[in-house]
């Protein structure tokens, strides 16, 4: 797609979109439908005039593919801090591409932030990345570290054989 059919799509979607009170009458599903829209046209618009690296989708591939193997991996109830409500107990898991890393969705899985934000040429963007892989990367050493050797009774650290 080409810059000038790029902008024409684009001022569709906004004349499709309508004023604020026709939004705010919307139904959520008419209200989801404009939005994405919108998205999808903005996105083309922005990407008519980038090539898009092997680098970088690269990045976003790997990156993406890991951290979904992780999430189909670990399950429903490992997602959103689950253990953190419960008094239910699970081993730790070793499978998947928990095999090879200690925590895939907070190393390799943010990746995709890393390819975005060189496909975008942002150095905003890249302090992004940066910023919030460490701050999760944190609360994953401060918080869900302590509270899992709580909750499992030390035994995460011994099936693991670590002994940091």
């Amino acid at each position: 797609m080409n810059k000038n059919e790029a902008t024409k799509n684009f001022q569709a979607a906004i004349k499709a979109a309508g004023s604020a009170e026709k939004l705010t009458s919307a139904s959520n599903t008419d209200k989801a439908i404009a939005t994405r829209n919108l998205w999808l046209a903005g996105a083309a618009l922005f990407a008519a005039d980038r090539t898009m690296t092997a680098q970088d989708a690269l990045l976003m591939v790997v990156g993406g593919l890991t951290k979904f193997w992780a999430a189909v991996t670990l399950g429903d109830r490992a997602y959103y801090w689950y253990n953190f409500f419960t008094t239910e107990r699970a081993p730790l898991n070793t499978r998947g591409p928990y095999r090879f890393l200690k925590n895939p969705m907070y190393t390799v899985g943010y990746l995709p932030l890393y390819g975005l934000a060189l496909f975008t040429m942002s150095l905003p963007g890249l302090v992004a990345a940066v910023f919030d892989q460490a701050a999760i990367l944190m609360f994953h050493r401060w918080v869900e570290e302590p509270h899992f050797e709580r909750w499992s009774g030390g035994a995460a650290r011994e099936e693991a054989g670590r002994a940091d």
